[in-house]
């Protein structure tokens, strides 16, 4: 891609476009009207979650993806993990039967993420990945991708960003979270069905969030945003189609499990089905400390899902 902004315009197109369908199952069957919700607080955290994935290339640019990864997936992991557990104004605090083995999941999450960071990928195609690449920088052996010499990109900023993606993401799912506590569910309405009708309201947040900082964009460059490749475009809106049923499962475990374990469980899950697919489908992990790296990575995330598993049994 040439530009993470019109990168995350295409994705959320993809996004409302599910939010679209779920308008379908929001009416409970077919004879029925349709019975979507408009929520504020779905509009919230859509809005919320553009502002940190907007923060992405400016990351990866900076400190490379291994370490931006392991920053912003273990921070916003602790910090659901904590205001779950305390609680905020209007949020009921999650109950732990066993509160030592969820902070020893969190622990156990975090560090299967920084353990992985230190996992040096080998990339087929890095001819075509340097395709994708904004022209005017190159993609360095570490990882991260830098600019000329003489211009190196300020890693202390790139740090504080993932930082502040983390804390963004760990409390994206919240405004859902509120709204599942305070609504009333209708008579004859499943569980389930009333939680469909509120993702429209957050899918639709994403759109506006991504089409507001494009336009923002837009303005900052006098008209003159940064394209995208042709061959990203398709891909983005998929990539929104598939983040955008992930979220769903996510928002529903967030709320059903409480924040404590329904949402790291969420972040730890799609890490582990991540490197699994990197090893296995791509084959871009190989040689023997790789190989290590990985492996303790799994085995290390397995045993923070099995820890959070048993702090809420």
């Amino acid at each position: 891609m040439k530009d993470g902004i019109m990168f995350q315009l295409f994705m959320a197109s993809g996004i409302l476009l599910t939010g679209i369908f779920t308008l379908f199952a929001a009416s409970g069957s077919v004879q029925s009207d349709f019975r979507a919700i408009f929520s504020i607080e779905g509009v919230i955290g859509g809005l919320v979650w553009t502002v940190g994935n907007v923060l992405t290339v400016p990351i990866v640019t900076r400190i490379g993806l291994g370490l931006g990864l392991s920053i912003w997936g273990g921070m916003s992991i602790v910090v659901s993990f904590l205001i779950g557990l305390c609680g905020l104004p209007g949020l009921t605090p999650d109950t732990l039967t066993d509160v030592v083995a969820g902070v020893f999941g969190i622990i156990f999450g975090v560090a299967s993420l920084l353990i992985f960071s230190f996992v040096k990928p080998e990339l087929e195609q890095v001819d075509q990945a340097r395709s994708l690449l904004p022209d005017d920088v190159l993609l360095r052996p570490n990882g991260a991708v830098n600019g000329s010499d003489d211009k190196k990109p300020n890693r202390v900023v790139g740090v504080i960003f993932a930082f502040s993606s983390g804390m963004i993401y760990g409390v994206q799912f919240l405004p859902f979270q509120y709204w599942d506590q305070h609504r009333t569910k209708p008579a004859g309405v499943s569980k389930i069905l009333f939680q469909i009708r509120f993702f429209f309201s957050q899918f639709a947040g994403t759109f506006v969030g991504a089409v507001l900082i494009f336009v923002a964009e837009c303005v900052r460059t006098k008209n003159s945003p940064k394209g995208i490749e042709p061959a990203a475009v398709g891909a983005s809106m998929v990539g929104g189609v598939m983040w955008s049923v992930a979220a769903m499962g996510s928002m529903v475990a967030t709320a059903d499990l409480g924040a404590t374990v329904g949402f790291p469980l969420s972040v730890s899950g799609a890490f582990l089905v991540n490197c699994l697919v990197s090893y296995f489908g791509l084959g871009e992990i190989r040689g023997g400390r790789n190989t290590a790296l990985f492996g303790t990575a799994v085995v290390v995330n397995v045993a923070g899902c099995v820890l959070l598993s048993l702090a809420k049994a």
